[in-house]
Formats: C-alpha cells, sequence, structure tokens
C-alpha cells in the first residue's frame, strides 16, 4: 500500500498532438510501515515537456526532462524499475517504453535517483480528411539520453 499527492500544470494546445505549451508535474509516493508495507519508502518524481512553434503548428521542438528518486537510502530493490507519471498512461511509461527512451529495454536504467530527456524536432507535413476523420502524416527525429544519478548499493 502507499499514498501519492502530486499536482499538474498543463497549458498544450492539444493533448493528442501538442505544437505550443508546457506540460509540469510533481508528485510524491509514501509507503510507511503503518500501512502495511514491511519495506517503507518514500518517492518522488518531477517531470516538464515544453512544446515550442517553431513554424506555424508544422514544425515543433519538443523536449522532456524528468527526476525521479527515493528519499530514503533503503528502498526495496523491488520498487526500483517503476517510473511514476500522471494520467491515463501511467502504466506504460518508464526509461526504455515506447514513450520515453527509444532502443533500450524498459525499466532498465534503475537507481536510487534517475534522470532521463527526450528532445524531438516534429514536421507536420501533410493534413487530409478522410472517411469524415482528420488525418496528418508527420516525420520526426530525436535524441534522448538517461542517467543513474544515485546507484542502487546491492550488498
Amino acid at each position: 500500500s502507499e499514498l501519492r499527492a502530486g499536482l499538474v500544470y498543463d497549458t498544450r494546445d492539444s493533448e493528442a498532438s501538442p505544437s505550443r505549451g508546457m506540460w509540469a508535474e510533481g508528485h510524491l509516493i509514501a509507503a510507511p510501515k503503518w500501512l502495511g508495507t514491511s519495506s517503507p519508502y518514500y518517492k518522488f518524481c518531477l517531470n516538464w515537456r515544453h512544446y515550442v512553434p517553431i513554424y506555424r503548428d508544422r514544425l515543433t521542438f519538443a523536449y522532456r526532462l524528468v527526476y525521479q528518486g527515493f528519499f530514503n537510502n533503503d528502498a526495496p530493490w523491488y520498487i526500483m524499475p517503476y517510473y511514476t507519471v500522471t494520467g491515463p498512461q501511467f502504466d506504460r511509461d518508464g526509461v526504455g517504453g515506447f514513450r520515453t527512451l527509444r532502443g533500450i529495454m524498459l525499466c532498465r536504467i534503475q537507481g536510487l535517483q534517475t534522470a532521463f530527456f527526450n528532445t524531438e524536432l516534429r514536421w507536420r507535413f501533410l493534413d487530409f480528411r478522410l472517411l469524415r476523420q482528420n488525418i496528418s502524416l508527420c516525420a520526426s527525429g530525436f535524441f534522448e539520453g538517461g542517467q543513474v544519478v544515485k546507484p542502487y548499493e546491492l550488498g
């Protein structure tokens, strides 16, 4: 069992494919002993996403910075792989997931404190309507990275 509290500030112009605005979130997770856990831990996550229009709504620079970690040094090993985010896709996020670092296996960057970033240049080059549906064709180039800031000591 754990308790979770957080704040989200969202100014994106579109939830599905934003071209301007930002999404900032921060939250805390507490799993104290009095809730019944055998290994108490206290965790935090800070997430900043920013969408910068370069040319109208056709060319957008998007980036995300994430810092996550534990307040105590004795967090249980089995909680390390879980990245905590808010929103409807909460179970699909994590370093190496299809929404984060591409090219590495899911949740392979693990430590007491971790950081990662994503940068992406998005170009929406064609918009049309087909069968009463709005359709856009896009291309994107990206650069990403992650780092263990404070390692987990196994011994």
